[in-house]
């Protein structure tokens, strides 16, 4: 991939984290003041209606509130990276706000089911042709398979689409989709570190740190005000972890490149629960453009379970698979699909055991 060449002084390493550490705390202080506020005048309000797990209007402004935060405090990163800045992260930056902007639209005016997934199909066409194809597969028999380019150009299409939506129907709970932002988002940096990606690993924990910030207050409780990430945050952070694969192929000068199965094994217990729903449904014939409660997560939390305990459910399960998801950095790569596989078994055995002893 082609880099980008920026002129800046140089900085000691003390500098580095100074500036680093500076940003976190910026952005995870400034995202918990602002939400609070966003939450106690309800901004961009969220109506009740029958798919609603609230009783009363709520905020749905914390997405824009923690991109925001990221953007202006990765701002603040540019000497972090020296004088060559790896273009594809900025790029998937830039196409995480685009999303966040067609998130808000959809919150503030709802855009239809086909404005929808035409904004998202562009982002994905654009994240694909700026920052790259899938390059490679691992497959069982055939090992790490070459991909032509225009195969690689669909599959990352389809994953970026893919992931996105899962992540919006799966932010359906108090504390849901940031509490898997989080335990994601240090998975991911914990394993940029580990591949000396620094680029990688600063944009993780500013996210982190965005998230932490927006956490509290999407999970105060009853009759405390209250604010949703809506579909502007699910979005944002939607392109941006399904970006991360294709942006970890190409470290240029910041380390080695990020196993393809990475984000996926990271978050399979979103993945399929998304997939399973969606086949149980197509086999009882019902239409699937309509909107539903069946999620695994949504019978758990309607069989009695707080939004917080399904929540953490769902964030340890991910903690599980991101453990599994770390073995890629050592197995050979023409047996990673293997790994996704087994981790895939796993949370199938448990999801099967929550719906008989929970359901």
């Amino acid at each position: 991939m082609a880099l980008v060449k920026y002129q800046t002084r140089e900085m000691s390493i003390e500098g580095k984290i100074f500036i680093l550490t500076g940003a976190i705390i910026f952005c995870a202080v400034a995202g918990f003041i602002l939400s609070r506020l966003a939450a106690r005048f309800v901004v961009f309000a969220d109506r009740v209606s029958d798919r609603s797990s609230h009783r009363r209007p709520v905020s749905r402004a914390g997405g824009v509130i923690f991109l925001t935060l990221m953007l202006l405090a990765l701002s603040l990163l540019w000497q972090l990276y020296g004088d060559v800045v790896s273009a594809p992260w900025w790029t998937l930056l830039l196409l995480a706000a685009f999303a966040t902007g067609m998130g808000l639209l959809d919150d503030v005016m709802g855009l239809s089911p086909l404005m929808k997934f035409l904004g998202q199909a562009l982002i994905a066409v654009l994240a694909v042709i700026l920052i790259g194809p899938v390059l490679s597969l691992s497959l069982p028999l055939l090992g790490v398979v070459s991909l032509p380019s225009w195969l690689g150009l669909g599959l990352g299409v389809l994953w970026m689409i893919g992931f996105t939506n899962v992540f919006n129907f799966m932010d359906g709970l108090d504390g849901m989709g940031a509490g898997a932002g989080i335990a994601g988002g240090l998975a991911l940096a914990l394993v940029f570190v580990l591949l000396g990606n620094i680029a990688g690993f600063s944009l993780a924990l500013i996210m982190v740190a965005g998230l932490y910030g927006f956490l509290p207050v999407n999970v105060s409780g009853e009759g405390r005000p209250k604010i949703f990430m809506g579909d502007a945050g699910s979005h944002g952070l939607g392109v941006l972890l399904s970006g991360a694969v294709l942006a970890g192929q190409f470290p240029a000068v910041e380390g080695q490149a990020l196993p393809l199965y990475f984000v996926p094994t990271l978050f399979l217990p979103f993945l399929l629960d998304a997939v399973v729903t969606f086949l149980r449904r197509a086999a009882q014939g019902e239409k699937l453009h309509q909107a539903h409660k069946q999620h695994l997560y949504q019978r758990l939390q309607q069989s009695g379970l707080s939004h917080r305990r399904v929540s953490l459910y769902y964030a340890l399960a991910l903690i599980g698979s991101g453990a599994g998801a770390f073995c890629l950095l050592w197995l050979p790569e023409d047996l990673h699909w293997l790994v996704p596989v087994l981790v895939g078994g796993v949370l199938v055995l448990l999801g099967g055991f929550a719906q008989k002893r929970l359901l």
